[in-house]
């Protein structure tokens, strides 16, 4: 009896079970999400408090924050006040990983509406040096550097694991 279950019930409830399950968009990367294998493919840090306490004019003078929040993909960032006022964002990745990197600038909503409005610069794409060198830094600004400037714009820099560089 017992190789009775091993050798013919056991597979048949299990090819019942396998027949079951949801296969509409699950791919092999759709299952490692499911089942919480991979880390957060991109990171949204605030820069405002550090963009608007930066004394330097030039984003090349500002010192490096080091990124956190994605998973095998060590970077850091720097932000300086541009000679217009807006922000100057560069942004590293070392190693053989590729990023893409955006800055978003909110807008708080006027007095009688709900929603705040954001607006986002264009993406770049940038490469790690090789194999422990850092790589060349990307800059990146917002899409509101021709507007007026206010003083209650909030800025975050966008950062995600990219395939392409």
């Amino acid at each position: 009896m017992n190789l009775f279950y091993y050798f013919f019930l056991l597979p048949m409830y299990t090819a019942v079970l396998v027949q079951s399950l949801p296969i509409h968009g699950l791919s092999y990367r759709g299952i490692r999400e499911w089942f919480g294998l991979t880390g957060a493919n991109d990171a949204t840090i605030d820069i405002t408090n550090a963009f608007l306490s930066s004394q330097s004019t030039r984003v090349t003078d500002a010192n490096w924050t080091n990124g956190s929040g994605i998973r095998r993909l060590v970077w850091r960032w720097r932000v300086a006040k541009s000679s217009a006022g807006f922000p100057e964002v560069q942004v590293q990745v070392r190693g053989r990983q590729r990023a893409s990197i955006q800055l978003a600038s909110t807008i708080p909503p006027p007095a009688g509406r709900s929603r705040a409005s954001t607006v986002k610069g264009p993406r770049e794409f940038i490469k790690g040096g090789g194999s422990k060198k850092w790589g060349e830094a990307g800059g990146v600004a917002t899409g509101m550097d021709s507007s007026f400037w206010r003083n209650d714009l909030k800025y975050a820099l966008i950062v995600a694991r990219s395939s392409k560089a």
